[in-house]
């Protein structure tokens, strides 16, 4: 049996677990819409100039085991290009886990209504994805909670 004190932590958890979820599923639907977008409405591609890319890690952990964990450190790449549309100049700067050497050609899909509006390659990096943790975490929580709370309220 679930006393007063008890009940009002699970609610506060609860109502935590709650906003986890409602701050992850916006998050994660509003930057996949944006990624959508962005994909449907780059039609047009034309041909750009690397100008810079700078590499950075992340190091995260991947379960290798139920028990056991490794750190991964992977390498990505700030890429800056230049490309021109009607005579006039653009820069799109990107993330990729390629690495563009300086003054290399590549390519660019820009948005012909907006042509400022690109990425590089055949398609951006999504990062609607790392929301997607939140929501769930904050579901699974949202629902223990609700449970716990239901089953306390019969007693």
């Amino acid at each position: 049996m679930i006393n007063q004190r008890s009940k009002i932590v699970t609610m506060i958890m609860f109502v935590v677990a709650l906003g986890f979820l409602v701050y992850g599923g916006f998050k994660y639907f509003s930057e996949k819409a944006k990624f959508d977008d962005l994909v449907k409405s780059c039609s047009e591609q034309a041909d750009a100039e690397v100008l810079s890319s700078d590499p950075y890690t992340v190091t995260k952990r991947k379960r290798v085991s139920k028990y056991n964990s490794k750190k991964i450190t992977e390498t990505y790449y700030h890429t800056t290009v230049k490309y021109t549309v009607d005579g006039k100049d653009y820069t799109c700067k990107h993330d990729s886990k390629t690495s563009f050497p300086v003054g290399a050609m590549t390519t660019v899909k820009y948005d012909p209504s907006d042509p400022g509006r690109s990425f590089v390659g055949s398609m951006p990096m999504n990062s609607y994805q790392t929301h997607l943790r939140t929501m769930i975490i904050g579901g699974v929580l949202a629902l223990a909670g609700a449970v716990t709370l239901l089953k306390s309220r019969g007693r």
